[in-house]
């Protein structure tokens, strides 16, 4: 009851456009922009993305710069420095997947608080090593719709291939799907 109220400070301060925004992840502080889209009309619920930055990126680099892009297109999004990274507390580490999980999974608690949110619509993204991050907490996090991977961190490209069917098969059958996909 003590996150919930917490969190509801925020609710009736949000703007259309960025909102820096604070809520508690395992008991320090993360700091975040929330983006409301140009377009929100008080009393709508709109679907909501968490956007997990990558591997020591923060809010004001390339996963705040999706955040906005998305906004524009009518989601509400929420990017947020991982805890020791950026203006969040927390012990900086290089990483901790376990501890960022746990950020995300924060950040979804978060962001389902807020009244602006349509809570059976609330996705996942992640970018670089971001990607495994969120994916692991969406995995555990039924409260999530879908995850997305932004240029997702491979360190077995090898075997990747080799799940594809190898480059050839890649060249002759994925990558002309994926030019018409566009």
């Amino acid at each position: 009851l003590i996150f919930v109220a917490y969190f509801q400070v925020y609710a009736q301060d949000l703007k259309p456009g960025k909102n820096k925004v604070t809520y508690l992840s395992e008991g320090d502080k993360i700091y975040a922009f929330l983006f409301l889209p140009e377009d929100y009309v008080e009393g709508q619920k709109r679907a909501a993305i968490v956007i997990t930055p990558p591997n020591t990126g923060v809010k004001e680099q390339t996963a705040g710069i999706y955040a906005e892009k998305l906004s524009q297109k009518g989601f509400i999004t929420l990017v947020f420095d991982p805890r020791g990274f950026g203006e969040s507390e927390g012990h900086p580490l290089l990483l901790d997947p376990y501890r960022q999980a746990e950020d995300v999974r924060n950040s979804v608690s978060f962001i389902r608080t807020l009244n602006q949110v349509d809570t059976t619509n609330v996705f996942n993204m992640g970018m670089c090593a971001g990607s495994g991050i969120s994916a692991f907490a969406t995995a555990y996090d039924s409260r999530i719709k879908a995850q997305v991977m932004v240029s997702p961190y491979l360190n077995a490209a090898d075997n990747y291939l080799k799940y594809l069917g190898g480059p050839a098969n890649l060249r002759t059958n994925f990558l002309p799907l994926f030019a018409n996909a566009l």
